[in-house]
């Protein structure tokens, strides 16, 4: 079920996260992991109404962004979407043990691009 929804954000193409504004851009702006355990009923996020029909006809309720944070510099966002409830502490704790080990392969896979 999640597939639809992933395809269906990827062919619509005015979303884009700037720094501060939805989940991931507050994740971006705090550098620190943001949870919301509602996202549509959440009122530090408003959203394009094309973002708001897929999260409303999807089975995401709540959402944890993780920025991606290498050597002091903000390189990405690790966004999860979740059902109903949220994230418990050790799923936050996972996510942002991985969000740092991406980012650090991030960083590393650039440099060795240079």
């Amino acid at each position: 079920m999640l597939e639809g929804v992933q395809s269906e954000i990827g062919k619509t193409r005015d979303l884009a996260f700037r720094r501060g504004t939805g989940l991931s851009g507050l994740a971006v702006e705090l550098r620190q992991p943001v949870v919301s355990p509602d996202l549509l009923a959440d009122t530090r996020f408003v959203y394009k109404s094309a973002m708001r029909d897929i999260l409303g006809r999807s089975p995401i309720r709540s959402g944890l962004a993780v920025p991606l944070i290498a050597h002091g510099t903000v390189i990405g966002v690790l966004s999860l979407g979740g059902g109903a409830g949220g994230f418990d502490d050790e799923q936050m704790r996972l996510a942002r043990a991985f969000g740092d080990k991406a980012a650090l392969a991030i960083w590393n896979a650039r440099l060795h691009a240079q």
